[in-house]
Parts: structure tokens; sequence; C-alpha cells
């Protein structure tokens, strides 16, 4: 009996690839696939509320599969494959959101007006990664600069090295990242402010889980998530960047959790 296919979605920045550590734990039971780097296919710029990132998704199921996938996303992720799947219910026997937190009316028009006002990147990381570095003589000298930003302070040394290997490029000068800087930024600029409207139509079983320390999904936010949506929920130790941080323990949730959701739908 072959494996049931988990299609995962990376978060901004971070190339699907450079989660090896995570798709290792959790090969045993499914059959991994990803788009490696949202929005930088030229099909499919990014666009003001990522539409442009969901149909490059649902471009791509629509083409390589004939049966629902198990949709999983971390962050930006997330968000595209909950989309895509409120769009095309068909293409997805469920789905998981990894640290996404889904907007309440309220916070999704705060995100409009900011964009109005030029003020989003005070509301996301885009302030942060402007003039972020990108450059380095080595992987050597990249690891050694990423150990020590908050960010990756928490890596497992394995998840660290991979987002190394697979987030950078060898150039004539040593190795760049691979995911553009500008489509980053553009990608935090343009988060989605429509969404809360149509929350109600999703047709999918969908479930949760949250880094218990996470500065990303509010407590409130999560409660909101479970007990009026309806979504199944779950949280691992660690931050926002939980499945680089604790990628085996993500596993077993997740594994768990999937579980639960195709009982979920078995039972519908």
């Amino acid at each position: 009996m072959s494996q049931p296919t988990l299609h995962f979605c990376h978060a901004n920045g971070f190339p699907a690839s450079s989660y090896q550590v995570l798709f290792d734990h959790l090969r045993d039971s499914y059959h991994i696939d990803f788009i490696d780097r949202l929005g930088h296919h030229p099909d499919y710029p990014v666009n003001n509320n990522w539409t442009n990132l969901r149909d490059e998704l649902i471009g791509k199921l629509e083409r390589q599969y004939t049966q629902a996938v198990i949709g999983v996303g971390h962050s930006l992720g997330g968000a595209v494959t909950f989309m895509a799947a409120l769009k095309r219910p068909d293409l997805f026997r469920a789905v998981v959101l990894l640290d996404v937190p889904l907007l309440s009316h309220l916070e999704a028009w705060i995100v409009r007006i900011s964009k109005q006002l030029n003020l989003i990147d005070y509301l996301t990381p885009a302030k942060q990664t402007l003039g972020r570095r990108t450059q380095w003589a080595s992987r050597k000298e990249a690891v050694e600069y990423f150990r020590h930003k908050p960010l990756f302070r928490h890596f497992d040394q394995r998840c660290l090295v991979d987002y190394v290997e697979n987030g950078t490029v060898a150039t004539e000068k040593g190795v760049t990242l691979a995911f553009d800087a500008d489509t980053e930024i553009d990608i935090f600029r343009t988060i989605p402010h429509n969404l809360p409207w149509r929350y109600r139509y999703l047709k999918v079983p969908a479930g949760v889980i949250a880094g218990q320390h996470s500065n990303v999904i509010k407590p409130y936010q999560m409660k909101r998530m479970v007990n009026t949506m309806g979504l199944l929920g779950d949280s691992v130790r660690g931050g926002h960047m939980f499945p680089f941080e604790h990628p085996k323990e993500t596993a077993e949730h997740l594994r768990r959790l999937i579980d639960r959701l195709l009982q979920q739908r078995q039972a519908a």
C-alpha cells in the first residue's frame, strides 16, 4: 500500500528543502513533497493577499496528483495551504497549520489599514529583513553567522546546517541566500487581510500546532481557532521556529494530529 502524500509549504525565507531533519522523521509514514521556494516562479509573482502563491500551490497539486494530499505548512506556508484548501477543498484530505495565526476581522482590518498607510513594515518582520546580510565567504562562515542570531539561536544543530546547505547557493565570492531577499520582503508586505470573511467556507478537516513560546501566534488566537473555528489544536515546546528547534517532537505531534484529522474526515 502506497504512503499518503504530505505536501509541505515553508515559512518565509526558509526553502522547504531546509526542513530535511523534520522530513526524515516523517518519511516512514508519508511521501514528502514540497515547493522549494514560494514566490520565485515567474508565473506566480508575489501579489497582494498572496493569491498568486495560493494558485502556485493549487497548480502544482493539479498537475502532479490525482488524489488529495495532506497539506502542512509552517507560517507563510500554512496560510497559503489554508487558502488553497478554501478555494480547492478537493485537493486536500486534511490541513495542518504550524504556528499560523488566523486573524480576526479586527486584526485583518488593522493589517489592511497598515498596508494603505505604508506602515505594514512595523507589523511584520519586513523592517528587520531590510538590509540583511545575504553573502558569506563559505557555508561554514554562514553557519557561524546564523548560530548567534536570535531567530536561529535555539535551532537543532542539524537543522541549522541544513538551512545553510539548502538555503544558500555557491557564487564566485562564496555563498549567497537562495531565497531572494526582495521577494521575502514583498511577502511580508502583502500579508492577507481578506481571509476572515471566508473561514466559514472551509470544508477540509484542519488543525493547528503552536509553539509554546511563540511570539507569532498568541494564546487568544489559538483559543479562537480551536473553540470558535473548530480546528483541532496542539502545541510543541519552542518558539515560532519549533520545526527547526524540535524536529523529532514536531514530527510526533504532527503525525498524531494528522491521524485525528483523517479519523474526523472518515466519520463525517
